[in-house]
């Protein structure tokens, strides 16, 4: 106990009486009597009298404990005033060395509001940022359910294209075989008036009602020829009719198959493009989340930095040629 400075002894004192301090023994709130019957509960008055005795026992305990505790307050304060009993060039060097640690710690502190603010304005962007890639977002999410329904619009073109293909072939291979018939039947009459007409040079020396018979004969067939050769021509007109429909129809229809590919081509883009963001997006959140998280600890070690130099700066307060300080009785000091 002899070897022990001033300063450590009090110190150690100081924390005994702010143990002692930071719980206050007073029961102030405790009413001073307990009113004789309830008529909510079942406690007899022989109850209630030996609990009166027991509360107005615990006063006096109370009002001792206070008494002790301004007591132990009054001898820390004398050995506080022992100890900083020093002379004057030391408290000149404690209190440089003070002002040097505390520039040091408000810098510190500045700093760590710098940072904070930078981190701060760090965040805002990041919000503006969020918010700017939910809007883009949301609009790319428009424009992609746009394109989709333009997709399924020229889906249905194609198919109803298609069907129009279709019919347009089954009536061109109709016409084609209907020609076919024509041409036939217009080879068969053909050949009919030629017989009729070679049995006409032979005939011709023949009887005049004969003659006669044949050339009607002849006339109608040429007239049924006149008919064919008409018809066939319709055919073929509408043939070739049917034929510049199918072409364009086989135009419109690659033209719609070019537009769904670019339109599949932008939808991919479109989701492409909604990822990157989305990934653009967590790794700004992340980044912003390591910075608080660098900050804090930065903090946190400047705090520890700060109570370690107020340790340090209590514990050089103590001096050899300080007069050593006589703990009070009821103060006891672990070693």
């Amino acid at each position: 106990e002899a070897d022990l400075s001033g300063a450590a002894a009090a110190k150690r004192a100081k924390g005994k009486l702010k143990h002692l301090l930071l719980k206050p023994t007073t029961i102030e709130s405790v009413p001073d009597s307990i009113p004789n019957g309830c008529p909510s509960c079942d406690i007899s008055s022989e109850t209630i009298a030996m609990l009166e005795s027991q509360l107005a026992d615990l006063r006096i305990q109370f009002k001792a404990k206070d008494a002790e505790n301004e007591t132990l307050k009054i001898e820390y304060d004398q050995a506080l005033t022992r100890c900083l009993g020093i002379d004057d060039e030391s408290d000149s060097d404690t209190a440089s060395k003070q002002n040097a640690d505390d520039e040091e710690l408000a810098e510190q502190i500045r700093k760590t509001n710098d940072a904070n603010h930078h981190l701060s304005k760090m965040a805002d962007a990041l919000k503006h940022e969020n918010t700017r890639l939910m809007q883009q977002s949301t609009h790319y999410k428009t424009d992609n359910a746009d394109m989709q329904r333009q997709l399924e619009k020229w889906e249905n073109t194609m198919d109803t294209l298609t069907q129009s293909m279709e019919f347009a072939s089954t009536a061109i291979d109709q016409h084609t075989a209907e020609m076919v018939e024509k041409d036939k039947k217009i080879s068969s009459l053909k050949q009919d008036n030629q017989m009729m007409l070679t049995e006409l040079v032979k005939n011709q020396q023949r009887t005049a009602g004969g003659f006669e018979g044949l050339t009607e004969e002849l006339d109608e067939l040429n007239n049924q020829l006149t008919e064919l050769t008409e018809e066939y021509e319709d055919a073929i007109i509408q043939v070739d009719e049917l034929m510049d429909e199918k072409q364009n129809l086989t135009m419109q229809f690659k033209e719609v198959t070019l537009k769904k590919d670019d339109y599949e081509w932008h939808i991919g883009e479109l989701e492409d493009e909604i990822v990157h963001m989305k990934d653009q997006l967590e790794d700004a959140i992340n980044s912003a989340e390591q910075l608080t998280e660098s900050f804090a600890l930065q903090l946190e070690q400047a705090e520890m930095e700060k109570e370690e130099r107020e340790y340090e700066q209590t514990l050089s307060m103590s001096s050899a040629d300080a007069a050593p300080i006589t703990p009070p009785a009821n103060i006891q000091i672990h070693y």
